[in-house]
């Protein structure tokens, strides 16, 4: 949505296309990267997996709303 209220000049493919990936699910690399660097790998773990979980509703939602908001 931000996309379209700066008016970025960019296809409307492009701004889709960069939507969906906004609105993707954490990234599956957190998890390693926390337990080579200390941090909690387990609560990386966990928010990969509840946000993929979520994704299954979010994402079509966010692409939904920004269609409608004439992205």
């Amino acid at each position: 949505l931000a996309l379209r209220h700066f008016d970025a000049g960019l296809d409307r493919v492009v701004a889709e296309c960069a939507v969906l990936v906004a609105a993707m699910p954490v990234g599956v690399s957190c998890a390693p990267m926390a337990e080579r660097y200390g941090g909690d790998a387990a609560l990386a773990a966990r928010a990969i997996f509840f946000s993929t979980l979520a994704s299954i509703v979010t994402v079509p939602a966010i692409y939904l709303l920004a269609l409608w908001a004439g992205l």
